[in-house]
């Protein structure tokens, strides 16, 4: 009964993320309010009939939300991923040990996988268009702080038996570590420069590309909104720099739930 609602968990979560994919990827990574809200309800009402009231998986989605609305108003994340990330934290399990012997937070495995992902496409989109990188010397200490830190990390799991998630850690070492590097590069190589007839809300602007006196006197922040679509206009400004090339994160959060599943079922 048990693993019973665990896939019915894993199956809803899987037909919304799908949906709110197709929206990412085919409706310039804007997915309608109503997916978002209807998710977070379906994933509340699915965790308390199915478990009750569990204060720690409740407090974990809030803590989630609030982090990552924080994220959002900064311009780190979408909307849409606020309430998705937060619904996951309901619906799936709070953590589960299988044959793999995976014991951990699925919502952090979950993360996890995503975050790795979609960090490999970017830099291997970065590498595929040959594009050049000159590391300093504090980016490559940074480098090294990250896999060094994160191996003793992974180390430290491993000896509790937990190889998969230890495999995790370590990979998301290698991965940020490698980010360090191309960080600068890559983040100018996500920026395009559009009208500001072209801009939509929850685009992401380039402001560290602007003029600094306009971003001061106009209030200018990286999310934008209508009121900042306003400001941006009685600018003047001819050419907007956004992140345009950012790739939809809808798709790499599908793909870590159906990667957490399989960990599980193994």
């Amino acid at each position: 009964m048990v693993v019973a609602m665990m896939l019915i968990g894993f199956a809803l979560a899987i037909l919304f993320l799908a949906v709110a994919s197709y929206y990412d990827i085919f409706n310039r990574r804007t997915i309608p309010d109503w997916l978002s809200y209807i998710f977070i309800v379906v994933a509340l009402a699915f965790s308390l009939l199915t478990e009750g009231i569990v204060p720690i998986k409740i407090g974990a989605a809030a803590v989630i939300f609030a982090l990552g609305y924080l994220l959002y108003r900064i311009g780190y994340i979408g909307g849409a991923d606020v309430f998705f990330l937060s619904g996951l934290a309901l619906i799936l399990p709070l953590t589960f040990e299988g044959g793999s012997g995976l014991a951990a937070p699925v919502i952090i495995v979950v993360l996890l996988i995503s975050t790795i992902l979609m960090a490999l496409y970017l830099e291997y989109n970065f590498f595929a268009q040959k594009n050049r990188f000159e590391p300093k010397m504090q980016e490559i200490a940074t480098a090294v702080i990250w896999i060094v830190g994160y191996g003793m990390v992974a180390y430290m799991i491993y000896t509790f038996g937990m190889v998969q998630l230890a495999t995790l850690a370590l990979l998301v070492g290698i991965v940020s570590s490698l980010f360090a590097l191309i960080k600068k590069d890559l983040t100018k190589s996500l920026i395009t420069f559009v009208a500001p007839s072209k801009i939509i809300e929850e685009d992401i602007l380039a402001v560290e590309e602007m003029n600094p006196t306009i971003v001061q006197k106009y209030g200018l922040e990286r999310l934008i909104t209508k009121e900042q679509i306003e400001k941006i206009k009685k600018a003047k400004i001819k050419r907007v720099p956004i992140y345009g090339k950012l790739p939809p994160y809808m798709p790499f959060m599908l793909i870590g739930v159906i990667a957490a599943l399989a960990l599980i079922l193994l």
